[in-house]
C-alpha cells in the first residue's frame, strides 16, 4: 500500500520521497526537514501554493485559498488548528486585560506626579 503524507497528502511511492530519505517517514520530503520534522504552517502552506500556481495554473491567490482549505483538512493540521484557535482567545483577552492595567496604572502615575508638582 502506498503511504500518504500526513501533512499533505502526497503519495510516497519511494523512499527518497519520504523525509530525509526514511521510508518510516510519515511526512514528505517537501513538508518535513531531513531530520523528519514537520516544518511550520506557513511554509508548507507557499510550497503547496506554488504547486497548484505550477501545475494547476490558478491564480496566487485562489492557490492559497484551496491551498489552505485543502490543508486544514489533513491529519497533521487539524489537531493543531483546533488547539491555536483554543488557545488564540485567551490569549488575546490576557493580552488586553494587561494593556488595560497598564495604562490604568500610567494614568495613577500621572496624576500623582501632577498632585506632587502642585503641592510644591
Amino acid at each position: 500500500m502506498v503511504m500518504k503524507c500526513r501533512s499533505c497528502g502526497m503519495p510516497m511511492t519511494t523512499p527518497g520521497q519520504h523525509a530525509g530519505g526514511n521510508p518510516r517517514a510519515v511526512y514528505c520530503g517537501y513538508c518535513a526537514a531531513r531530520s523528519g520534522k514537520i516544518k511550520p504552517f506557513p511554509q508548507v502552506l507557499e510550497g503547496m501554493t506554488n504547486f497548484l500556481v505550477i501545475n494547476q495554473g490558478l491564480p496566487k491567490v485562489e492557490a492559497r485559498k484551496a491551498a489552505k482549505a485543502y490543508l486544514l483538512k489533513m491529519p497533521a493540521w487539524r489537531a493543531a488548528m483546533k488547539k491555536a484557535k483554543k488557545a488564540k482567545p485567551k490569549k488575546a483577552k490576557k493580552k488586553a486585560r494587561k494593556k488595560v492595567k497598564k495604562a490604568k496604572r500610567a494614568k495613577r502615575g500621572k496624576k500623582r506626579r501632577a498632585k506632587a508638582r502642585r503641592r510644591r
